[in-house]
């Protein structure tokens, strides 16, 4: 991330259209911990680092396709067995699978 952490938690998180609470659930962490990092209050652990890049990378890559994230991330997806990104995002495995649709995306090549 290159601009200040706060700003940038605050960014991913507006931009995917979610409030503080479901966030912190997407990120496993505290709604207590969302917000200290957009107050600049403390830094992320590195595993928060590494999902709160993930986001920012779904945000750039649905952006460059001229899509809105949040809605995207609320529409029904048959990459995902027709279920939102949203809805699969909390697992692991979720998050490999949209991690999956969205290179294959990104290099033209969809089902």
């Amino acid at each position: 991330m290159t601009t200040s952490v706060a700003t940038e938690v605050k960014s991913i998180r507006n931009e995917l259209g979610l409030s503080q609470e479901k966030f912190a659930q997407l990120l496993n962490a505290s709604t207590k911990s969302i917000s200290r990092w957009e107050n600049n209050k403390t830094k992320p652990t590195p595993m928060a680092e590494e999902m709160l890049s993930l986001w920012d990378e779904v945000v750039r890559i649905i952006s460059g396709f001229g899509d809105n994230p949040s809605e995207w991330l609320r529409r029904k997806n048959p990459e995902l067995g027709n279920k939102r990104p949203i809805d699969t995002a909390y697992t692991y495995e979720g998050r490999r699978k949209i991690l999956v649709l969205l290179e294959r995306a990104a290099h033209g090549i969809l089902g």
